[in-house]
């Protein structure tokens, strides 16, 4: 990425650091207009209509149609429609999206990307670090990455920042997602998807109107949670993952995936810990006689036997049984 001082959006954020904690989140808002704060927040029922923006750097994204889009000088602001607001009721979460000169890298996979960020976090946010591995992820616009920096910002509050990247014609394109480190993960999905989502082309709308053979009790988001892990003499090893479905009145479907590993062998002092990061995959679906068949872009298909039920709590809920396979139940 260019080198140069830090860029007009990081050194407005960097300027913020003067503010008093007890503020700071919602200052940053006013100063900067591009800090992302998310909370653990299961995206609702208004994500089954979408909205689409068209870039001036001529790609388009979709994004939930319970949002709200600001430009700003330096960026695109996006606010949740359910944002997560302090005591006060001022702004806590938003997801900036901008862009900055490449001049001479193809590919955000380019060691020159992540020393640019680096450099803009270490003058930005000094506690912040970068960990972890560099995910790899998939866009319109072509291969991307995701950066996790985490530490803790002024006031000792404990962040994690994720930085989306796409270098498209010697531009990086990026997608910032910012947050307490206990809160971040509740919008990994919906932020990897709108991230993946950019590209030149224009995405078709979709409709308004309920496809006639879609179960209408389907369209929503659902999700769900698997725990698996095995312990012996030689140690133990355990693995999460978080999975969530998204129906569309259209037709369409969008799968996501994480699963997070760890564990040790005893005596050796060797630690497992690896993270997927957030995968997402599109698809159609349709719903026939309480048979649901979803077809991917790959060409693969599902089928499964349906119920939509309210469970003992009064929750919707969705039960999935595949041929010769145990139910799931998703929420």
């Amino acid at each position: 990425m260019k080198k140069r001082e830090p860029s007009a959006i990081f050194a407005r954020i960097s300027a913020a650091r003067r503010i008093p904690a007890a503020g700071r989140f919602a200052s940053l808002v006013v100063v900067a207009a591009c800090l992302v704060i998310p909370a653990l927040v299961v995206p609702s029922d208004s994500l089954a209509t979408e909205q689409i923006y068209q870039h001036p750097l001529g790609y388009f994204f979709r994004y939930p149609g319970s949002w709200t889009l600001q430009e700003t000088e330096d960026a695109l602001m996006l606010v949740p429609g359910d944002a997560v607001r302090d005591e006060s009721g001022e702004l806590m979460e938003i997801v900036l999206i901008s862009s900055e000169d490449a001049p001479g890298i193809k590919s955000a996979k380019d060691s020159q990307v992540a020393s640019f960020f680096d450099q803009e976090y270490k003058t930005a946010f000094p506690g912040l670090t970068r960990t972890g591995e560099t995910e790899d992820m998939v866009t319109a616009l072509g291969p991307g990455v995701v950066f996790t920096y985490e530490g803790e910002i002024e006031g000792g509050v404990p962040s994690m920042h994720r930085v989306h990247v796409v270098v498209r014609d010697e531009t990086g394109i990026f997608l910032v997602h910012m947050a307490r480190s206990d809160l971040v993960v509740g919008r990994m999905v919906e932020t990897a998807r709108i991230f993946g989502g950019f590209g030149h082309e224009a995405p078709v709308a979709k409709p308004k109107t309920v496809d006639q053979n879609i179960d209408t009790e389907i369209v929503r988001f659902w999700s769900r949670s698997s725990f698996e892990g095995s312990s012996g003499s030689g140690g133990q090893i355990s693995a999460t993952s978080n999975l969530t479905y998204e129906f569309f009145a259209d037709g369409t479907v969008i799968y996501g995936s994480r699963t997070r590993m760890g564990g040790n062998t005893d005596g050796l002092g060797v630690v497992l810990n690896s993270d997927s990061g957030p995968n997402t995959y599109r698809g159609v679906f349709t719903t026939s006689d309480n048979v649901l068949r979803m077809t991917w872009e790959s060409g693969s298909e599902e089928v499964y036997e349906y119920k939509v039920f309210l469970d003992h709590e009064g929750v919707p809920a969705l039960k999935l049984h595949a041929d010769g396979e145990k139910p799931e139940y998703w929420q």
